[in-house]
């Protein structure tokens, strides 16, 4: 990704032309609100320092006011650069902590004295880019309502080398509670940081973790601006096990209060990647679940698939329906004819039309579609999937699904990939490093795969269950997507409910004018999700590889030529 990223980062550069067009802009912005940028100076060095504030000063939009909190272990040094080069700047407050103890106080009445119709928040030993701010605004000059605004990041070094990109998704409430991946610097409405009651002591490391997860309980008017506008210094940021300890507690804290005050069950668990967390969500009783498994021949993976749910399952409140399309097999007919309720249709093959007859038989408050040649490798896994879905929020549930290799078949969907559709981190190693760790985190998708897709029926009813005009392929992308449109529910990948899939085995072929018929008529449908871009994925990143940078052979040749 950094060898991209240098690539990306020589076709992005701020010339003067493009500096020159953004000021134009700015003169012609209708709401130009003052931006109070929030800074607690507490341990730094003099060259950092200047660095951070430097990189305010140079903004190119002039409406902002920088307040400086001063903490009480502040080195004499620093001080006096403070004092000396910046507190005659009349954009420039400064304020003075008198003890160590009252530092989030000292913050808060500097939040409530704060000019700015809007606060944003800045680590001292960080740096945001000229145009941040003017990004901020240009925002808010079409989307006026926005409560909240975060952004892109990378890491920086004192070189000025940047490296690590995080393009992140839009608002995902999912992955906010599996990270804080909004950041550090985010501009929120000043009138809701009020309403919040400011910061709270108690969080040491993680106080803006906890503020986030409290803003979005108030508003959902919440926006992300694609582009990388804030830097980490990664000189200052140094690797302690003491350090790191502290910020997963008090980030396990915040969010074992967040799901509290939003009347929800569950255990706060730390991930095994620093920084990253686990809801164990609370299971107390077992909803009826019906498992629809499509199905023809290739009886040594039906029978694999159903003693894993029978023996290897350790949710028991489930029905099987199996639905038979014009098996032949003699075995695979004798062992269909032992199970307690097996369809039989004999149409050409179309899944969508497979699967909403499977829900005509189903009684449960789930359905889960279910391929015949998955194989159940963690009991766990379909407990971990209701306790999601018994959330109001979440219509439908994803697991990760491995081929035999044991890489990565699916991991949610992302759309637009390949054209239309595919599988993120597919064939990746799932040990591997991958994308900010997305691959083993439990976040929000456009889509899963109908391979394993647990569903509520009243949902499936609700959108009136699979289009049958998609006979082979993307059905389950469109229903997937129909549900987040008619519903306003969200679709979650979790990682920990873990199968392993051979993938279309016991179909290996179909007619390819079919498929050619499926994916026209899924492109023409959404057509403008297409050309819109898929919220869950940064338009920064790839569509022809998940989680790569898009760069392409033009972009190449220009970097070269800078």
């Amino acid at each position: 990704m950094n060898a991209q990223y240098k690539i990306w980062l020589k076709n992005n550069v701020l010339t003067e032309e493009i500096l020159k067009r953004m000021r134009n802009e700015i003169n012609e912005f209708r709401f130009k609100p003052k931006i109070s940028i929030l800074m607690s100076v507490y341990g730094t060095d003099e060259k950092l320092l200047k660095t951070t504030l430097d990189s305010v000063i140079q903004q190119i939009y002039s409406n902002w006011e920088l307040c400086v909190v001063i903490s009480t272990f502040i080195k004499e040094e620093i001080k006096r650069v403070l004092e000396t080069s910046y507190k005659n700047n009349p954009n420039i407050k400064i304020a003075y902590v008198r003890k160590n103890s009252e530092n989030i106080t000292c913050l808060n009445d500097t939040i409530k004295s704060a000019h700015g119709e809007f606060i944003g928040f800045l680590n001292h030993a960080d740096e945001l880019t000229a145009d941040a701010l003017y990004h901020v605004v240009k925002l808010l000059n079409a989307c006026p309502d926005m409560d909240c605004i975060y952004t892109d990041e990378d890491k920086k070094d004192l070189k000025g080398r940047r490296s690590k990109p995080f393009f992140k998704p839009n608002w995902s409430p999912d992955l906010l509670f599996s990270m804080n991946y909004i950041g550090n610097f985010i501009v929120i409405r000043k009138r809701l940081l009020n309403e919040l009651g400011g910061l709270r002591e108690g969080y040491n490391g993680s106080v803006s973790y906890d503020l986030v997860l409290r803003l979005v309980e108030i508003t959902d008017k919440i926006s992300h601006i694609a582009e990388p506008l804030y830097n980490q210094m990664t000189e200052f940021k140094q690797s302690n096990v003491d350090v790191e300890s502290n910020l997963s507690n008090s980030a396990k804290k915040a969010l074992s209060e967040a799901l509290i005050r939003r009347g929800i069950n569950g255990k706060v668990l730390d991930s095994k990647f620093t920084g990253a967390y686990r809801i164990r969500y609370d299971l107390d009783f077992e909803p009826l679940v019906s498992i629809i498994i499509l199905t023809r021949d290739k009886l040594e993976y039906l029978r694999k698939c159903i003693d894993g749910i029978r023996y290897n399952t350790d949710y028991k409140n489930y029905e099987l329906i199996v639905i038979d399309n014009n098996s032949e097999d003699k075995d695979t007919i004798e062992f269909l004819n032992k199970l307690p309720l097996v369809v039989r249709e004999s149409s050409e093959f179309n899944a969508s039309k497979l699967h909403n007859i499977g829900a005509k038989y189903a009684s449960g408050k789930y359905l889960l579609l279910l391929n015949n040649d998955i194989e159940i490798i963690d009991p766990s896994w379909l407990k971990e999937m209701v306790s999601i879905a018994e959330r109001d929020d979440v219509g439908i549930v994803g697991a990760k699904l491995l081929f035999p290799d044991s890489t990565v078949q699916h991991a949610g969907a992302i759309i637009g990939l390949k054209g239309t559709a595919s599988h993120a981190f597919y064939r990746y190693s799932q040990d591997d490093l991958n994308y900010h760790n997305l691959l083993n985190t439990v976040r929000n998708c456009s889509a899963v795969t109908g391979a394993c897709m647990l569903v509520k029926r009243k949902i499936f009813d609700e959108v009136k269950g699979f289009d049958e005009n998609i006979h082979i392929c993307f059905g389950d992308t469109d229903f997937c997507l129909r549900a987040i449109r008619d519903t306003g529910t969200l679709i979650v990948y979790t990682p920990y409910a873990k199968l392993l899939h051979y993938e279309s085995i016991t179909r290996a072929s179909q007619p390819s004018p079919q498929v050619i018929k499926d994916v026209k008529y899924f492109r023409h449908r959404w057509k403008k999700i297409l050309e819109k871009g898929d919220p869950y994925y940064n338009p920064n990143l790839s569509l022809e590889e998940s989680y790569k940078l898009g760069i392409t052979p033009g972009m190449i040749v220009h970097a070269l030529l800078r």
